[in-house]
């Protein structure tokens, strides 16, 4: 399917098109629409206009998002919102092309303004151009819709509080009582996307997002004001209220980066670090190209070296980007579909399963010892599950594995959906765990046709089972970055059986010149430490390549072989001898 979205750097295009991209690489895989043969056309106000014209003859479905908020001349709504329409309907006539249009239109066009005339004017011609050609077409009459990427003083009340009480600036509000009827733009992007195989919500002529919330103007104050004092005292809200869930996800999106570095700790072969997570990069569309993510990442890495952390993660939207800035890949994912005639049937376990809520502090605290015990693995305190919860749906579920003295060993975090187990996580700290959870799914084989999960074990899970022909697939999942490497080196463990190696690391970063040096180090008795003395041994490399040396992703020598460290063949091999190797277990986006 080819999708043209016009708009598509604005507000409501920006997430559409992010959604689109995200169901085309696999990542969003609870809609009808198939990723396979899907093509996204993205056509905005700083576009060719001649890319219209082509993208017009092959479109199959057409998302009109392209409109007018807040120009400077009253004028410019009419040009905006009624104007592109009217000439993107034209092209489609020229193009002979009768494929599906949906229009974002207001519940304003009810009013009379100057703002509600045009989106009035687009309806009717959309609903005029339906008559003539016989095309299909979807005129949502969208209510205030808030969420990510909003601009603030420009598309919405929701994003100007959730901006001005995030960054200590004044707001206003003339009557705390007017009700406002509002949609998240998740559920906008949900409702669209479903609209590509004829899902759409009707009332009559108007088509409509099916989840709508209803608060007056001094409760959404009320209630952004509440984000900032629980956000100082490391708290969080009550999250199973939709809305506030909702509101909190979007207050978040728009606090400054000096606010947002929290506490995380990480286990790095037994050792814990503290870790900071770098997140939400990005820049306005009209300032892309002039190297803003670049210093934004020189400063976000610069606070967390002054606050005293050397490591730091993120997952990346383009490894190559990342790459240039000293990033490295460090651990995978692995994605399985199972059918239900392939899930485990002899697995037997003694204890038992039971289902327990999000918030149980058993479950928590089995976390926390199975963090304790892997390498990688990050320490969940209450933000990080905050973050971990944020797009579930309410009927998640949480089952606990717990062995004959019911001591809990294990858990699966679930979703059963459209006749297939969603598996979000499985946490299990033996064998006998491992068993129990697969008994449990096993349980589930007449409520369910197929099971997708994903493991961070780096481990295919395919050898385990009793009917291995199943589809797995591996990705890179979390990069890594050491933020200091003196820092870092004072606190790495090594191999005590690797014997004594004094070497010289010439590590080059573009990005950070406290790491832009030699390190002359000594591994000894399962320690590191910096030396003065002569080194045995010299090797050159980036800071990537350190990264995911260090965190045992790669070996030196595969990186050697790799041509991502020069020096001796002996030297790499010495090093290796010294150094631990296993995969970090990574599983938390945060």
């Amino acid at each position: 399917m080819k999708i043209l979205v016009t708009g598509a750097k604005g507000f409501i295009g920006c997430n559409l098109v992010s959604q689109l991209h995200n169901i085309q690489a696999g990542k969003a895989r609870n809609y009808t629409v198939s990723a396979e043969s899907m093509t996204v056309f993205e056509y905005d106000i700083d576009s060719d206009p001649a890319e219209l014209e082509v993208y017009c003859k092959q479109a199959d479905f057409v998302f009109n998002l392209a409109g007018v908020n807040r120009p400077k001349d009253q004028t410019e709504f009419m040009k905006g919102n009624f104007g592109f329409a009217s000439t993107l309907l034209d092209t489609l006539k020229k193009c002979n092309n009768t494929c599906p249009v949906m229009i974002s239109s207001s519940i304003q066009a009810e009013l009379d303004n100057s703002y509600g005339e045009s989106k009035r004017a687009g309806e009717q011609l959309m609903f005029a151009y339906s008559k003539q050609t016989g095309a299909k077409v979807l005129v949502y009459r969208f209510p205030n819709v808030f969420g990510k990427w909003c601009r603030p003083n420009y598309n919405s009340a929701i994003a100007t509080f959730c901006n001005n009480i995030a960054n200590d600036l004044p707001i206003q509000v003339n009557d705390p009582n007017v009700v406002m009827n509002l949609v998240y733009v998740d559920d906008v992007v949900d409702e669209l996307i479903g609209a590509l195989s004829s899902g759409e919500h009707r009332d009559g002529d108007y088509c409509r997002v099916p989840v709508m919330h209803t608060i007056t103007l001094g409760g959404i104050v009320d209630l952004i004001n509440s984000f900032k004092e629980m956000h100082a005292n490391l708290q969080v809200p009550n999250l199973g209220d939709a809305f506030t869930k909702k509101l909190y996800s979007t207050y978040l999106s728009y606090l400054p980066k000096e606010k947002f570095v929290y506490p995380l700790k990480m286990n790095i072969y037994d050792t814990v670090y503290h870790v900071g997570f770098v997140t939400s990069v990005c820049t306005y569309p009209e300032y892309t190209g002039q190297g803003i993510m670049k210093k934004l990442m020189i400063q976000g890495l610069t606070q967390m070296h002054e606050e005293g952390k050397s490591f730091a993660l993120l997952y990346p939207y383009s490894i190559p980007l990342y790459h240039h800035l000293g990033w490295e890949i460090v651990s995978n994912k692995i994605s399985f579909n199972i059918k239900d005639r392939q899930i485990p049937t002899k697995v037997k376990a003694p204890g038992y399963v039971r289902r327990v809520s999000w918030d149980n502090t058993e479950f928590h605290e089995l976390h926390s010892h199975f963090a304790s015990i892997t390498h990688g693995c990050l320490f969940r305190n209450s933000l990080a599950w905050e973050e971990y919860w944020r797009w579930d749906e309410d009927d998640t579920n949480v089952a606990v594995y717990y062995n004959v003295k019911d001591k809990p060993c294990g858990y699966m975090v679930y979703l059963i959906k459209n006749d297939i187990m969603h598996i979000k996580e499985m946490v299990y700290l033996n064998r006998e765990a491992q068993k129990g959870l697969w008994e449990y799914i096993h349980a589930h084989d007449s409520m369910i046709d197929e099971v997708h999960g994903s493991t961070y074990f780096s481990e295919p899970i395919a050898f385990e089972m009793d009917d291995g022909d199943i589809k797995e697939s591996i990705r890179p999942y979390a990069m890594g970055r050491i933020i200091d490497v003196e820092d870092f080196l004072a606190d790495y463990p090594c191999d005590p059986d690797g014997g004594t190696l004094t070497i010289a690391l010439e590590i080059e970063d573009k990005l950070l010149p406290w790491n832009d040096r030699t390190f002359t180090v000594k591994f000894e008795n399962g320690e590191c430490t910096q030396t003065q003395e002569p080194p045995e041994h010299h090797l050159k490399m980036g800071i990537g390549t350190l990264s995911t040396l260090l965190l045992g992703y790669k070996t030196a020598e595969r990186l050697y072989e790799l041509e991502r460290i020069e020096g001796r063949e002996e030297a790499v091999e010495r090093l290796d001898d010294v150094l631990f190797h296993k995969i970090p277990y990574i599983s938390d986006y945060i």
